[in-house]
């Protein structure tokens, strides 16, 4: 084995570098590995052996050597003739000659009925050799998360797993599936915020809408959709994405259409239906047509909705946010000039601790029906970091599910829908 600081420079063997060298140091772990992956029963009498980019009997060979011979990426075997191999992808493709080329091999040096792992970022479609079993990086991940306290090494690998993930999504390297699972958000005094890894949250939190698929239906999102291009930035305190809907599919262009907005900022987590500023008049109208009662009773209607969410996290505040703001050239961030950002418990008298503020909903009534500038408007949820124990653990994602489908109303109303 090589030692475990000792890095690969390709992705795929950095990640099996990780989880074999932490398997190969607890055998409890390494048994129940195999028995979870392949099904294969060990007991601490089964000597196993764990090797890296080799076949038994050959020397440690340098990575693009073994890359150049074809060798697998990781093999387990026995005293008994037994032997797993492990083959890893995260963006390159599977070939199935590979893998039975991988058995032939293992067979010739007679290893008899051999099995064979292989590891993906995505679920794999493509039909398997019998003697192929199959993992996502995310269920191994899963996994380790679930042997966290048999001893360290769980730990290791999966800590690795969300840094190493975090570096392929700012190189651009994962492009599609995912190497871990929202778990929450962990920024805190202690847990200081990182703009690489919100993006990597932010990336897993947008993945477990889109699986989500009664969720997608009841808000009509296309989750096939593109949302943000690449976001290339390393600093900075806020990092966004969104979901479109249905019914922009026919152009490119988000900023006509209503979106639904995620941003983790260094002090909060928001999810806000956005009306841009360059919304179709058609949408803005099916709004702001409304008499101001009739406005006023569809946003009581969202607010009250949002009970069922703020049950889940008290530091839930159901927001409208209006924002207008400037732009020195067309690539700088933009000044803002004038901000609205209030909580929607305002807009009606309650036994709450919000202070019933009915000038709130007119202002923003009557700036959205008279608007002349480029002003947008919000609507959805924000969670500050600091007061919320629900968004450090992955209930975070019903939390903010719930918030999105009391959105409903307001989308039937300004896609017509119904």
């Amino acid at each position: 084995m090589r030692n475990i600081f000792d890095q690969y420079s390709q992705p795929e063997n950095k990640l099996t570098h990780s989880l074999v060298s932490s398997l190969s140091q607890d055998t409890n772990l390494l048994i129940e590995f195999l028995r979870w992956s392949v099904g294969k029963k060990c007991t601490k009498r089964n000597k196993l052996n764990v090797i890296e980019q080799s076949l038994p009997g050959h020397g440690v060979i340098e990575e693009k050597e073994a890359e150049r011979k074809g060798l697998p990426d990781a093999c387990i075997f026995d005293d008994n003739g037994w032997m797993l191999v492990i083959e890893s992808k995260v963006a390159s493709q599977l070939s199935i000659n590979q893998l039975k080329r991988h058995y032939s091999t293992i067979v010739k040096r007679g290893y008899q009925n051999p099995s064979l792992l292989v590891i993906t970022a995505e679920f794999e479609t493509k039909s398997l050799p019998k003697y192929v079993h199959k993992k996502t990086w995310r269920e191994i991940y899963e996994w380790g998360i679930r042997q966290s306290n048999r001893s360290v090494w769980p730990n290791l690998f999966t800590k690795y797993f969300e840094v190493l993930e975090a570096r392929m999504v700012q190189d651009e390297y994962l492009k599609a599936g995912a190497l871990t699972k929202f778990s929450g958000i962990p920024f805190d005094a202690d847990n200081p915020y990182s703009y690489i890894e919100a993006k990597r949250l932010l990336r897993l939190l947008i993945a477990e809408f889109k699986q989500n698929r009664k969720l997608i239906k009841e808000l009509g999102v296309d989750p096939r959709l593109p949302g943000r291009g690449a976001i290339k930035g390393t600093k900075g305190t806020v990092v966004w994405d969104f979901l479109r809907f249905r019914e922009s599919k026919a152009t490119m262009d988000f900023t006509r259409h209503p979106h639904l907005t995620f941003g983790i900022m260094f002090d909060r987590v928001e999810m806000m239906l956005t009306l841009p500023h360059r919304l179709n008049t058609e949408y803005r109208n099916r709004i702001f047509n409304l008499n101001f009662d009739e406005f006023h009773n569809l946003i009581t209607l969202v607010s009250n909705r949002m009970s069922k969410s703020i049950d889940m996290d008290e530091a839930l505040k159901p927001t409208i946010k209006l924002l207008q703001r400037h732009y020195l050239s067309q690539s700088h961030s933009g000044i803002v000039d004038a901000v609205l950002n209030y909580d929607l418990r305002t807009i009606a008298k309650s036994k709450g601790k919000e202070k019933y503020q009915p000038e709130w909903i007119s202002a923003t009534y009557s700036a959205m029906k008279n608007k002349k500038s480029n002003l947008q408007m919000q609507i959805g949820v924000e969670i500050r970091l600091g007061r919320s124990k629900v968004v450090k653990t992955e209930q975070a994602i019903r939390v903010l599910q719930e918030s999105a489908r009391a959105l409903v109303p307001f989308l039937d109303v300004v896609f017509e829908r119904n």
